[in-house]
């Protein structure tokens, strides 16, 4: 398990939230050490942006304008762990955080820390994944990056959430 991190120099010259969040992100991954290791992508990377704002006043808490637009396309799955550093990384970034954002406000945060326990198996596939969600939260992948997109958009773009 990594049990450190580095920075850019440059960032040792820039202070502030950025690199604030930037440190509180990076030091999730490793507290979480190996918890994580065979967890999908997107739910380590989104517990570690969960985390990394958390401190923070939900109007300071920024996302990209890409994953906001994303969102606002829809959400059609969280993404895959071959594809989430990819060219719409942005995006998965911003999309991942908000699933587990959708499973804190509606489950409750210990059901997130508990999803990753149970996720957290080398012998599940996509479909044994898919499987843990929809027994934990009743919702399958899919599901929770729809609603994860919406919970996105009433944050950082509320009139382009039509309520039904």
């Amino acid at each position: 398990a990594s049990t450190r991190f580095v920075l850019h120099p440059r960032l040792l010259s820039h202070g502030g939230q950025g690199r604030a969040r930037l440190i509180r992100h990076e030091l999730t991954h490793v507290a979480l050490g190996r918890r994580d290791d065979h967890a999908p992508v997107w739910l380590s990377e989104g517990l570690a942006e969960y985390v990394s704002v958390r401190p923070l006043p939900p109007q300071r808490r920024g996302i990209s304008q890409t994953a906001v637009d994303a969102a606002r396309a829809g959400f059609t799955d969280l993404p895959g762990d071959g594809d989430f550093n990819d060219a719409d990384s942005r995006v998965h970034y911003g999309e991942s955080w908000w699933a587990c954002e959708y499973v804190a406000t509606n489950f409750g945060e210990a059901t997130l820390w508990s999803l990753l326990d149970q996720l957290d198996d080398p012998a599940l596939d996509a479909a044994g994944r898919n499987d843990v969600l929809r027994a934990w939260i009743g919702l399958g992948t899919r599901q929770l990056a729809k609603r994860a997109g919406k919970l996105l958009l009433l944050t950082f773009d509320p009139a382009a959430v039509r309520l039904p």
